[in-house]
């Protein structure tokens, strides 16, 4: 990560490129992420629908 200056006293962060694993790999992650997320989310919504039921 490199940093430059900028004219107005703010920085500008300049990340590095990913490399090929990198972009290979992380699609993967963030999907298999967001089934996890939607499973809980269907967890979550059938442990009120039970509760309510008690």
């Amino acid at each position: 990560m490199k940093m430059q200056e900028s004219n107005c006293g703010f920085f500008d962060w300049i990340d590095p490129e990913m490399c090929q694993r990198s972009r290979e790999i992380i699609p993967g992650l963030i999907r298999g992420r967001n089934v996890l997320e939607e499973q809980l989310r269907g967890q979550v919504e059938e442990a009120r629908r039970l509760k309510k039921d008690i």
